[in-house]
C-alpha cells in the first residue's frame, strides 16, 4: 500500500506544470547567479574570490534553499490538505490503507519532489558556470563536488527539515491557513534567530542555533582566507556544519513524528461548537418590522465606518495577525537586549529606539500588510458571501475604502504598540529623557508609508484578481524596490515607489535639510497611491463574474464624471509633485547612478592621467575669508582666499593643473596672481589647466586667488552612506547644515589626483580599464618626494576669518586671534604658528564648551583643552577631558612634546560616524562617542579609546608623515592605535583590555577575508584598514611586550626626533623598522621580521589542562601544549616554517570579571612567563601556590592566532605529572 500511495502522489506532483515552473525559477536563479557577474542575489563576491568557488556556491545554495521554503510549504505541506478540501478524507479512511502507508506515502513522495526542485539551484549553477561569454579570470576549475555537496548537505537537509515542519503542522491543526503563513513564520523565525545568533559569544552554539546553516557556515568560514575560499569544501561532514545539520534534522523528524502519533484516519474535527436547533415556526400573524431605509449624505460614510471596524476587528482577532505581532515584538525585543549588553553600547536616545523599531520591525510590517491585504480583499468570496455582499445597496468605495481604512488602522494601532515597547526600552535602560515630539514625528512618516504600501498591495489584490498571484507580484515588488533596485539600475527616489528616502535624523540638526525630500518625495508617493486608490475603486470585483471583459465593462461604466475627476487629479498630482522632484534632483543639482560616478571617474582617468608626472608648484600658505549662513534660505556659504604656490622644482614650471569641485551647486572662480592662459577647463571632471605667460622659476611662488560659493538649491535623490571611508564623497547639503556644518577644505587641488581613480580591479574592468596598484612602491623616488596625505603641499602656513549666525561658534585649526560681532553676524579669525599640512576643517554650531588645561609634569608646558559638544550630549564630556589628560601625559613622556598650545573636540552630526584629526582639533561625529553608554564599568570604554587614538595623530600624521608609498599608513595609523592602545593598558583592567585585544584580533582576521586586491605585510600596507588600525595594533602592543615598553617608545621617539615635519624626501616604514631593529635583541629580531616584513600566523592550542594538589599545599599543573607557525601569501596560502618561538603561558585563578568568556581568563595570574617552544607537542609541568582554575597558551592573544578559542582552558584536576621545568 505505501508503494501505491507513493507513486500516485510522485505521478500527482509530476504531472503539474507548477512543479517544473518551481524547477525552471530555481534553475534560472542558479543560472543567472553564475552566468552574470553582477547580480543582487547570492553572496558577495569579486576581487580574487571565484564566483564558482565552493565557499561562494556553498552560500548561494544554503541561502537559495531558504528562501525556496515557500515552495517546500507548497509541495510538502499540501497532500492531506487536498484530500480534506476535496472531500474525499471519509472514503480515503473506509479503505483498508493504514496510517504508515498513508501518511508515509504522501511524505516520501513529496520529499523526493522538493529534492527534485532544490536540484535546478544546483543544475543551474552548473550550466551557468560554463557559459562562453565569462571571464575565466573570475571563476576557478570546474568541481561537481562544490555543487554537490551544498545540495545534498545543505539544501535537501533544509528542505527534509522545513517539510517535517510543514506536514507536521498541518496533521496537527488541519488548517490550511498554516501552509501558506508556516513559511513566513519559519522565516521569521530564522531572522530571530539570526539576531540571537550574531550576538552570541558562544560561536559553538551560535552554530547549532541556525536552522538553515547558514549562521553556522558563517562560524565555521568566519577567518577562512581568499586561497581557503577558493579551494575548501565546507565541511558537512565534520565538526559545527555535521552537528547542525543532524540536529535540525532530528528536530524535524521528531515533529513528524510527534504528528503522526497525534493523526486519527477520520474527518478532521469540528469546531467543537454544537449545532443551534431549528427554530419553531413563528406564530400567525407575526410579521418582520421594517426599519426605515435611508440613503441621505452620510450614509455611505456611515456604512464605511461601521464596515471599517468590523474588518479591522476580524484581523486583530485573527490568532495568526497575533502570532506575527508576538514575532515582531520579541524580535524588537531580542535586538534591543543584545543592542544595550553588548560591548558597544549607546545612549538609548530616541532616535536610536525608533531606529531599533523600525529596523527590527520593519519586515514583519511588510508581510503582515501584503497577508492580510489578501485576506480582507478575498474574505466575501473564501466565505461564499460575495453574492449576498455584493447585492448590498452599498457604493461601490465603500467596501474598498473600508478595508483600506481597516488595513491602515491595525497597523497605526501595531505602530502605536511598539512605539510604547520603546517607551519601555528607554525607562528600563535608565533613560528619561524621552522625546515624545520625535516619536510622534517618526508616526506621521511611518503612517505616510504604512498607507502607501497598503494603496499598492490592496490594488494588486484587486487587479490580478487571484489571492496568491497577488502575493507573487508584491514579493517582486519588495524585492525591485528594497533587495535589488541598484542592480537593476533603479536608483532614482521617482523609480521606487514606496522605497528607503534617504534621510538621518539628528540630534543636533534634527531631521535638517531632509525634510524637503521627506516631504516632497512622500507628497510624490501618496499621489501615486491617490491614483492606485482610484483605480483600485474603478476595478473593484462585484457580483459573480470576473473576467477581463466584464470587469472592463463595469470600469467604463463607472468611469462618470467623478471618477474622470478623480484620476485626472491623481495624474496632474502625480506629473506634477514628480516633474518638481525630478527638476529638484537633476536640474537643481546633478544626478549619478553609482555606475555615473564611476563612468565620470574612468573618463576622467582616461583624459588626464598623462598629466600624472607634470610637475606642479607646492601650496605652502592658505589664507581664508569664509562665510557662513547655516539657517538661510538658502543655505549657503562662500570662500574666497588666496593660495600661495611654490616652485620646488629645479626647473621653472609653465603650466598648472587645477582641481576644482565638478558639483553643479558649487562655483569656482579661479585667478592665477600672474597673466596665465586658459588651456582646457573640462567642468564635468573639475579640471582646468592654464598655461602661464611667464613660466615660474625654482624657488618662486604664485599667489592663486580663489572664490568657492555653495548655495543649496532643492534636494538630491543619492544613498545615504554612513561609512566611516566616505566622507569625501558626501553631497554638500550635508556638509552645510543649519547646526554642525563641517567644511572640508576649499575642493582646489593641484596637479593629477591619483585617489580619485577607481580602485577595485572588477570596478575597473567594466570601466575599461587596467587593473592598478593602490601605491607606488616603498622605496619609489617620485613618491618619497610627494605627502602622503596631500599631494599638492608639504607643510604649510594657515589662517582664516570665519563668520557664522550670530549665536553659532566657528572652529577651525590655529589658535582665536580675535571674535566680534558685527550686522549679527559672530566672526572669528584664527592663525597657526606651526607649520601645519593643508588638512584643515571648519566648524560652526550651536555648542556648549567644557574648558579645562593639562600641564606636562617634566616641562611645565600648559595646553587648553576644549570640548565643544550639543547641549544634550554631555554624558561623556568630562571622560573625553580625562582620556586628553591622559593621553598628553603618555604621549609627551613616551615620544616627545605636543606641538600646540590647545587641543579641541568639536562634535559634529551623525551623517557620518567617525573621527578625525586635523592640526590641534578633533571633529567627533555624535555617534562616535558623544552618547556612548558608559555606565557599565565592565563595558570597554570606546570614548577613552577612540579620543586617544586621535589624539595620538597629533604625532602620527602630522609631526611624522609618510611619503605616498607603501607602509605610510603605518606610520600614521597604526602608531596611532598603538599609542591609543598603551593609554588603554595603563587605564583598563585585565579583562577589559583581553575584549579590546581579541577585537583587534578578530577585526583583522575578518579583514583579510574580505580582501578584493592582496594581503601586504605590515610594513607594506597600502593604505588596508583591517591591515593598518587592526593588525598594526596588535603587532606594536605585542612588541612592546617582547622587548619592552620603555624600550619600544625609545625607538619610537629616536625615529620621531629624527624625522620630525621631515618633507622631500619623506620617511618610510624601512627607516623606521631599522630603528624597531636597533632596539630588539639578537634573540628576538625574529618577531620583527615576522610581524613587519611576513604575514606569520600561528595555530596555538592548549590540548590539555590538569592539576594535582601537592602535601606541601601547593599545586602540581601540567599542560599539554600543541603550537605551530606559518607564513602565508597575499592571497593567504599558508606554509609551514619552523618553531622556535617564545609564547606566553599562564596558569590563573578564577575569574574575577563578571563577564568571562570561556577563551579568556580574568583570574589572578598564578604562573605567566613566555617559554620557548620548538616541538608541535609540548608536555610541561608547573608548581603554582594556589588551585588553579584556568590556563592558557598565548591567553591574552598578542600573536595572531585564526582559531584563538582553544589557547584557554578550565583545569581540571588529573593525577599524571610530568617533570616540573618551572616554579613560582
Amino acid at each position: 500500500m505505501f508503494r501505491d500511495v507513493f507513486l500516485f502522489e510522485l505521478r500527482y506532483r509530476f504531472r503539474q506544470p507548477s512543479t517544473y515552473i518551481y524547477f525552471g525559477i530555481l534553475f534560472l536563479i542558479g543560472f543567472i547567479f553564475l552566468a552574470v557577474e553582477e547580480t543582487f542575489f547570492g553572496p558577495s563576491t569579486g576581487g580574487k574570490v571565484f564566483k564558482n568557488a565552493p565557499d561562494t556556491l556553498a552560500n548561494f545554495t544554503l541561502g537559495g534553499s531558504m528562501l525556496a521554503m515557500f515552495i517546500t510549504a507548497a509541495i510538502v505541506g499540501t497532500p492531506i490538505y487536498r484530500d480534506d478540501k476535496e472531500g474525499i478524507t471519509g472514503l480515503l479512511y473506509t479503505t483498508p490503507m493504514h496510517k504508515p502507508a498513508y501518511l508515509g506515502g504522501r511524505f516520501a513522495a513529496s520529499m523526493l519532489v522538493i529534492w527534485f526542485i532544490m536540484s535546478g539551484i544546483s543544475l543551474g549553477a552548473m550550466a551557468g558556470s560554463v557559459m562562453p561569454w565569462l571571464n575565466p579570470a573570475k571563476y576557478g576549475p570546474f568541481r561537481l563536488d562544490a555543487y554537490l555537496l551544498p545540495l545534498v548537505g545543505g539544501a535537501f537537509v533544509n528542505a527534509f527539515f522545513a517539510g517535517c515542519i510543514f506536514f507536521a503542522a498541518y496533521l496537527f491543526t488541519r488548517s490550511s491557513l498554516v501552509i501558506y503563513l508556516g513559511g513566513i513564520v519559519l522565516f521569521l523565525l530564522y531572522v530571530i534567530a539570526g539576531v540571537v545568533t550574531t550576538n552570541l559569544n558562544n560561536e559553538h552554539l551560535a552554530g547549532l542555533l541556525d536552522p538553515f546553516g547558514l549562521d553556522t557556515r558563517t562560524v565555521v568560514t568566519k577567518y577562512w582566507t581568499i586561497a581557503e575560499r577558493n579551494t575548501k569544501m565546507l565541511p558537512f561532514g565534520s565538526g559545527d556544519m555535521l552537528e547542525n545539520r543532524l540536529l535540525w534534522a532530528a528536530v524535524g523528524l521528531g515533529l513528524l513524528a510527534l504528528s503522526y502519533a497525534s493523526f486519527r484516519m477520520g474527518t478532521p474535527r469540528s469546531s467543537g461548537k454544537a449545532t443551534a436547533p431549528e427554530l419553531a415556526t413563528p406564530p400567525a400573524g407575526l410579521g418582520i418590522r421594517r426599519s426605515p431605509v435611508v440613503f441621505g449624505a452620510g450614509t455611505g460614510l456611515w456604512q464605511m465606518g461601521q464596515l471599517a471596524q468590523v474588518q479591522f476587528l476580524n484581523v486583530v482577532r485573527a490568532w495568526s495577525f497575533r502570532a506575527l505581532v508576538f514575532f515582531g515584538v520579541v524580535n524588537v525585543l531580542i535586538s534591543a537586549y543584545f543592542r544595550y549588553t553588548g560591548d558597544r553600547v549607546q545612549m538609548p536616545v530616541t532616535y536610536e529606539i525608533l531606529s531599533l523599531i523600525n529596523n527590527g520591525f520593519g519586515l514583519f510590517f511588510l508581510i503582515i500588510i501584503t497577508v492580510y491585504s489578501g485576506e480582507l480583499v478575498w474574505r466575501e468570496r473564501e466565505t461564499k458571501l460575495q453574492q449576498v455582499f455584493d447585492a448590498l445597496p452599498v457604493p461601490n468605495w465603500v467596501p474598498f475604502v473600508s478595508k483600506l481604512l481597516a488595513l491602515v488602522g491595525t497597523q497605526v494601532v501595531l505602530y502605536a504598540a511598539l512605539v510604547l515597547v520603546g517607551l519601555g526600552i528607554q525607562l528600563f535602560s535608565g533613560y528619561h529623557a524621552v522625546e515624545l515630539d520625535l516619536y510622534a514625528k517618526d508616526f506621521a512618516l511611518q503612517l505616510l508609508n504604512i498607507t502607501q504600501l497598503c494603496a499598492l498591495t490592496m490594488a494588486v489584490q484587486t487587479i490580478v484578481n487571484n489571492k496568491y498571484v497577488g502575493y507573487t507580484v508584491m514579493i517582486i515588488f519588495y524585492v525591485v524596490v528594497f533587495i535589488a533596485p541598484d542592480a537593476l539600475g533603479l536608483h532614482h527616489v521617482l523609480l521606487k515607489y514606496n522605497g528607503t528616502i534617504p534621510y538621518t535624523y539628528s540630534d543636533m540638526n534634527g531631521y535638517g535639510h531632509f525634510v524637503a525630500p521627506l516631504f516632497w518625495v512622500n507628497l510624490y508617493y501618496m499621489a501615486i497611491a491617490l491614483l492606485l486608490a482610484v483605480l483600485t475603486n474603478l476595478l473593484w470585483v462585484r457580483g459573480a463574474e470576473t473576467s477581463v471583459r466584464h470587469r472592463g465593462r463595469l470600469f467604463g461604466q463607472r468611469f462618470g464624471t467623478g471618477a474622470r475627476l478623480a484620476l485626472a487629479g491623481a495624474v496632474v498630482a502625480v506629473l506634477g509633485v514628480g516633474g518638481y522632484v525630478y527638476y529638484s534632483t537633476n536640474v537643481e543639482n546633478q544626478y549619478f547612478a553609482p555606475k555615473g560616478l564611476e563612468a565620470r571617474s574612468a573618463r576622467t582617468e582616461r583624459q588626464y592621467k598623462r598629466y600624472e608626472k607634470l610637475a606642479q608648484p607646492k601650496i605652502i600658505a592658505t589664507r581664508l575669508n569664509v562665510d557662513i549662513y547655516p539657517t538661510a534660505s538658502p543655505r549657503r556659504y562662500q570662500m574666497q582666499g588666496i593660495l600661495t604656490l611654490l616652485n620646488k622644482e629645479s626647473h621653472p614650471l609653465d603650466t598648472l593643473f587645477v582641481n576644482y569641485d565638478p558639483s553643479r551647486a558649487v562655483q569656482t572662480t579661479l585667478s592665477p596672481g600672474r597673466p596665465a592662459k586658459v588651456l582646457l577647463d573640462d567642468p564635468v571632471a573639475g579640471v582646468r589647466l592654464y598655461g602661464l605667460a611667464q613660466p615660474l622659476a625654482p624657488g618662486d611662488s604664485l599667489p592663486l586667488a580663489l572664490t568657492v560659493r555653495y548655495a543649496a538649491r532643492g534636494f538630491t535623490s543619492r544613498p545615504q552612506d554612513q561609512g566611516v571611508f566616505s566622507w569625501a564623497i558626501i553631497s554638500p547639503e550635508d556638509r552645510l547644515t543649519a547646526n554642525g556644518t563641517f567644511l572640508d577644505g576649499t575642493g582646489v587641488r593641484l596637479g593629477y589626483q591619483p585617489d580619485g581613480e577607481l580602485e577595485d580591479d572588477d570596478v575597473r574592468q567594466r570601466n575599461d580599464l587596467k587593473p592598478k596598484e593602490r601605491v607606488p612602491r616603498l622605496n619609489d623616488p617620485r613618491g618619497l618626494m610627494t605627502c602622503g596625505f596631500t599631494t599638492d603641499a608639504d607643510y604649510t602656513r594657515f589662517e582664516t576669518t570665519v563668520s557664522t549666525d550670530a549665536d553659532q561658534t566657528a572652529i577651525a585649526p590655529g589658535y582665536l586671534q580675535k571674535q566680534w560681532v558685527q550686522n549679527g553676524r559672530r566672526y572669528f579669525h584664527y592663525r597657526m604658528d606651526e607649520p601645519m599640512l593643508n588638512f584643515y576643517s571648519i566648524q560652526s554650531a550651536r555648542y556648549d564648551v567644557r574648558r579645562d588645561h593639562w600641564r606636562d609634569p617634566a616641562t611645565g608646558q600648559q595646553v587648553a583643552i576644549e570640548i565643544y559638544y550639543h547641549p544634550a550630549h554631555a554624558y561623556n564630556v568630562p571622560r573625553m577631558v580625562d582620556a586628553l589628560k591622559k593621553g598628553l601625559t603618555y604621549y609627551t613622556k613616551a615620544f616627545g612634546p605636543y606641538q600646540f598650545r590647545q587641543v579641541r573636540i568639536q562634535e559634529f552630526p551623525r551623517y557620518k560616524n567617525f573621527a578625525q584629526s586635523f592640526p590641534n582639533t578633533i571633529p567627533t561625529s555624535e555617534g562616535a562617542g558623544f552618547i556612548a553608554d558608559l555606565r557599565d564599568p565592565e563595558r570597554p570604554d570606546g570614548v577613552f579609546f577612540i579620543t586617544n587614538h586621535e589624539l595620538g595623530h597629533q604625532w602620527w600624521g602630522h609631526q611624522v608623515v609618510g611619503g605616498q608609498v607603501q607602509g605610510s599608513s603605518m606610520l600614521s595609523e597604526s602608531l596611532a592605535e598603538y599609542s591609543s592602545l598603551m593609554t588603554c593598558k595603563h587605564e583598563f583592567t585585565g579583562p577589559l583590555m583581553q575584549k579590546r585585544m581579541r577585537d583587534e584580533l578578530d577585526q583583522y582576521l575578518r579583514g583579510r577575508r574580505n580582501e578584493r586586491k592582496k594581503e601586504l605585510p605590515l610594513m607594506l600596507v597600502e593604505n588596508q584598514p583591517y591591515i593598518h588600525y587592526n593588525k598594526g595594533g596588535m603587532v606594536f602592543f605585542a612588541l612592546q611586550d617582547y622587548i619592552g615598553e620603555e624600550k619600544l617608545n625609545g625607538a619610537i621617539k629616536a625615529f620621531l626626533a629624527k624625522t620630525r615635519y621631515q618633507a622631500r624626501p619623506y620617511t618610510n616604514t624601512a627607516e623606521f623598522v631599522s630603528y624597531l631593529k636597533k632596539a630588539t635583541p639578537d634573540s628576538l629580531q625574529y618577531v620583527v621580521h615576522d610581524m613587519f616584513e611576513t604575514i606569520t600566523l600561528f595555530e596555538n592550542q592548549l590540548d590539555d589542562a590538569t592539576y594535582t594538589k601537592r602535601p606541601d599545599g601547593k599545586y602540581d599543573v601540567r599542560l599539554t601544549l600543541r603550537a605551530a607557525k606559518m607564513r602565508a601569501d597575499s592571497l593567504g596560502n599558508e606554509t609551514p616554517i619552523k618553531l622556535n618561538d617564545y609564547v606566553d603561558v599562564g596558569i590563573f585563578g578564577p575569574d574575577q570579571a563578571r563577564k568571562t568568556e570561556d577563551y579568556d581568563a580574568s583570574g589572578k595570574a598564578l604562573y605567566f612567563k613566555k617559554i620557548k617552544l620548538t616541538q608541535p607537542k609540548t608536555v610541561l609541568t608547573f608548581v603554582v601556590p594556589e588551585k588553579p582554575a584556568k590556563a592558557g597558551l598565548d591567553p591574552y592573544h598578542k600573536l595572531i592566532d585564526r582559531h584563538y578559542m582553544d589557547n584557554v582552558k578550565v583545569v581540571a584536576a588529573g593525577e599524571k605529572a610530568a617533570p616540573v621545568v618551572a616554579q613560582r
